[in-house]
């Protein structure tokens, strides 16, 4: 609603001005009646008013002086004013205020509601304006925000936005918080985010999301080392309140406080960082440096292959999950997100071996979905997801399979070290390269490329646990012609590089996920 105040001496005028049209219509309520222009000036300094109605002549403060000290006092409020025939040379200097219009008393209804017709019109036009202008400016604010603490923007192309864009100074210590919502959040969220944390007493923060869209970043001056503990602090009372604004809720990192052109950087980084021990932790945690110092890792957990063997010999879904969720609950307590990960990649392999005998393929989305679950209990439903895909499959009889299919997938299994194509196998087994393109698509559930890139990664895993061979060689010998890929390959598919995942798989013994 907008909201009206008219000033007027004549008692007729202010009595019958609510009855005169219906405001409501309008989007307009009448906030306040005065009988002068002081009273007038007094409200309009102190409140919101969006709309004056004013007499021209009136006791102690007239309608032109009110204009004038409306207008020193930079308040440029849409105004309609009332004169009376007498008036009339007052009109021209009120116009030199920008009124939206003059009326004659008594005024008429028509004349009324058409003044207000332009006058909203030309209220609602300059604020979507301003609105677009907020966004832009936001939008341009976050975009060099992002690319400060991702490290994608020169020190020259930030300074020279720096004072424009009201961006903090790189001398300046600052705490870095970075959220991660457990599920997507609208751009209004930012706004009451920031709205919320002022008043916990973090000044003006800036809240921004990642450029990927999937953290939001609160940057916030950090006057000293006490100042961390109370942001913990006051994000541990206030998680649920903003898991009420937001609609979800929310795992919370804090870095070290930091200053610098590159300290808020690393800082950003080292909370990044700490969000991965959302699988080891409560999701409404905030995880701090210190807290993850105290975690105590003496050991990784064996998995029970032969437990699992048997669930998925039975098909039993819900035996699988049990023991999948005492398993990483008990292994959280002691493991960090990288070694969890880990844990959770051997199941994936071990589950996509025995997928690999029926006629659709164990894919490479649930690989990716199973990683990336935020907290263990996604991490348990995600590989529950997938054992009943691989029970589904080992149930099938292998019959189903063509017998060209079947010996395609016998040369891949024993030839993916060398170099494989579906043109060199349509050669060989005399049929159009399409149509086994697509033969294959339909009987694995996969492109020929994707599976022979999975087991490609499932042996070059192996081989990982089995040699001390360098990261070249176990490229080369699981046919990727270039080692720079197959890290990066294996980085996407695991959740880690070839070294991390050695390095972690050296804790187990060795045939422990054989």
């Amino acid at each position: 609603m907008y909201r009206a105040l008219v000033a007027d001496d004549e008692p007729m005028i202010l009595d019958g001005i609510d009855s005169l049209i219906s405001w409501e219509e309008f989007g307009i309520e009448i906030a306040a009646k005065v009988e002068n222009g002081r009273e007038a000036l007094s409200i309009l300094l102190e409140q919101p008013i969006d709309i004056l109605i004013t007499d021209i002549r009136m006791p102690v403060m007239t309608g032109l002086e009110l204009l004038r000290e409306l207008r020193k006092n930079g308040k440029h409020t849409k105004t309609i004013v009332l004169s009376g025939y007498d008036d009339f040379h007052y009109v021209k200097e009120a116009n030199l205020y920008g009124i939206e219009n003059y009326l004659l008393k008594p005024v008429e209804e028509k004349e009324l509601e058409e003044t207000l017709l332009h006058l909203i019109e030309r209220l609602e036009s300059e604020q979507r304006q301003q609105r677009q202008m907020q966004e832009s400016y936001r939008l341009l604010r976050d975009n060099i925000l992002c690319r400060w603490l991702e490290g994608t923007i020169s020190r020259e192309e930030w300074e020279a936005r720096a004072e424009f864009l009201e961006l903090p100074g790189s001398g300046e210590a600052y705490q870095i918080c970075v959220l991660k919502p457990r599920s997507p959040v609208s751009q209004s969220v930012h706004e009451h985010l920031e709205e919320e944390l002022s008043g916990w007493g973090f000044g003006a923060p800036m809240v921004f999301s990642s450029l990927s869209g999937d953290l939001i970043w609160i940057l916030f001056r950090a006057e000293n080392e006490p100042g961390r503990e109370s942001v913990k602090e006051r994000f541990r009372k206030g998680s649920a309140k903003l898991e009420q604004m937001a609609g979800t809720n929310f795992l919370i990192a804090v870095g070290s406080p930091a200053s610098g052109w590159k300290g808020v950087p690393e800082s950003c980084r080292e909370a990044e960082r700490l969000l991965d021990y959302g699988l080891v932790l409560p999701f409404d945690s905030v995880l701090s440096p210190e807290l993850i110092e105290a975690q105590a890792h003496p050991s990784l957990k064996k998995i029970d292959w032969p437990r699992l063997s048997e669930c998925i010999r039975k098909t039993d879904a819900s035996g699988f999950e049990a023991y999948c969720r005492a398993f990483f609950s008990e292994a959280a307590a002691h493991s960090d997100p990288h070694e969890i990960r880990f844990l959770a990649c051997e199941i994936l392999f071990f589950l996509s071996r025995n997928s690999d005998r029926g006629p659709a393929a164990f894919r490479w989305e649930y690989f990716r979905e199973v990683l990336r679950a935020v907290d263990l209990d996604a991490l348990v439903l995600g590989l529950r997801e997938c054992a009943e895909i691989a029970m589904r499959h080992s149930a099938e009889l292998t019959e189903n399979t063509s017998p060209v299919i079947g010996a395609v997938l016998r040369d891949m299994h024993e030839n993916y070290g060398q170099e494989l194509s579906l043109k060199s196998l349509a050669q060989k087994y005399k049929i159009n390269a399409a149509y086994l393109g697509q033969l294959f698509k339909n009987e694995t559930g996969e492109l020929f490329s994707a599976y022979l890139c999975r087991l490609r990664i499932d042996k070059a895993r192996e081989l990982l646990r089995s040699t001390d061979w360098k990261t070249n060689k176990i490229a080369e010998k699981t046919g990727f012609s270039n080692t720079n890929y197959f890290s990066n390959t294996f980085k996407k598919v695991t959740g880690m590089y070839p070294s991390e995942y050695r390095a972690v798989s050296a804790q187990l013994s060795p045939g422990a996920g054989k």
